[in-house]
């Protein structure tokens, strides 16, 4: 989708968080400096036979400006900054050629290079070389690094049987439970329910595949989706929280995943929707806050921490999927009041106060613009190495 990353990064950068410290902008190169790093640029570029120039860091802009100049026209030039005060110096001061991507998550870095079919393959990284030693170096050598890393591919649709069960821990109260049951296809083993209650609610559960149910009050997520864990049969196990779901026409590419890679493990997008359900919330973490939900259902895997819990015990490579969504309807199917309450269940679970709050003022954008086009040709992801999830 055109103009994708510049939408994204206007966005971003219309909200103003305190960061602490404001970054210091980098001074323009001397005459003799700029000559020299704009010859080593376009060198490397010529020489890695790459379709794409991509730069991590945008640095006092010079060089990046003086490398524009002298690309050929065809040539699609992008830039990284995790720095939000660099970028908003440094952005009315660059040539219109260059795609400047801006925020503070690496991962919403990777993935939006990704769906706008930046690769490791078709693209020439090259770190700024105007960026002092210090941290916002370091933290760009990383980006690139990781981008490196990553390949994408594509998944494509099969029409064959596989062996996943579907796991949920759950509050009895949790609003629209009919609309969340209802979401899990028939082809799945089964959709395993804790609920976290002293035991099984009476309710009429609507589901196209064999519900399992068991009840313990929650003390710890970890511990809860443990539970749910040792009720799943299946050689796969999906889990989704209670005000989360795909839409319609994804589950059967979910199905396609399992088929089609050497994956052990699979982290969607989740889109965080607010204030309607034609937007999600961006920046500063908030997306793609990628959630590890599909995986291969091994006995060494656990789910450790008692809060924002962490699966362990998977020792091959994860894929990032980029064109299946979570939906996540927390902000706008839950009031204010229900929104504290489960931000206060997950402090008592962390033991700790006032350690999660809500703010209001987080920057929003079109769903559409958060997903790469639906092709036919199948599913894009982007496979990463083992334990780098």
């Amino acid at each position: 989708m055109k103009g994708r990353i510049r939408e994204y990064t206007k966005e971003v950068l219309s909200f103003h968080m305190e960061s602490g410290r404001a970054a210091l902008p980098v001074a323009a190169p001397s005459p003799e400096k700029l000559e020299k790093y704009t010859e080593r640029c376009l060198r490397i570029f010529r020489g890695s036979g790459a379709a794409k120039l991509l730069f991590f860091g945008l640095g006092s802009g010079w060089t990046m400006n003086a490398v524009s100049r002298h690309m050929p026209s065809q040539v699609p030039l992008a830039a990284c900054e995790l720095s939000m005060d660099i970028a908003r110096l440094q952005l009315p001061l660059l040539d219109e050629r260059w795609e400047i991507l801006a925020d503070m998550s690496p991962w919403a870095h990777l993935c939006l290079l990704g769906m706008e079919g930046f690769t490791p393959e078709n693209t020439c990284l090259m770190l700024n070389p105007e960026l002092p030693a210090g941290p916002e170096r370091t933290a760009l050598q990383a980006l690139q690094r990781l981008f490196a890393q990553a390949r994408l591919q594509t998944v494509l649709p099969e029409d064959a049987r596989v062996s996943m069960s579907a796991g949920c821990i759950l509050s009895p109260d949790e609003p629209q439970l009919d609309e969340y049951f209802s979401q899990f296809p028939g082809w799945l083993m089964e959709l395993c329910i804790v609920w976290d209650a002293p035991e099984v609610p009476e309710m009429d559960i609507k589901c196209p595949c064999p519900v399992r149910q068991t009840a313990h009050p929650l003390d710890d997520f970890a511990s809860q989706r443990n539970r749910m864990k040792e009720m799943c049969a299946g050689q796969w196990l999906l889990y989704l929280d209670g005000d989360e779901c795909f839409r319609p026409e994804d589950w059967d590419a979910v199905k396609a995943l399992v088929q089609g890679t050497e994956a052990h493990s699979f982290l969607f997008t989740r889109q965080t929707l607010y204030p309607d359900e034609q937007h999600a919330k961006i920046g500063f973490g908030l997306w793609p806050d990628l959630q590890q939900r599909l995986f291969r259902n091994l006995d060494s895997v656990r789910f450790k921490r008692p809060i924002h819990e962490k699966l362990t015990g998977l020792d091959g490579p994860a894929a990032i999927v980029l064109n299946l969504p979570i939906k996540h309807y927390s902000r706008i199917r839950k009031s204010p009041d229900q929104i504290m309450e489960k931000l206060s269940r997950f402090d008592r679970a962390a033991r700790q106060e006032a350690l999660h709050r809500l703010n209001e003022d987080y920057p929003s954008l079109n769903c559409p613009l958060l997903v790469p086009e639906q092709k036919q040709e199948g599913i894009r992801i982007l496979l990463l190495p083992a334990n780098s999830a």
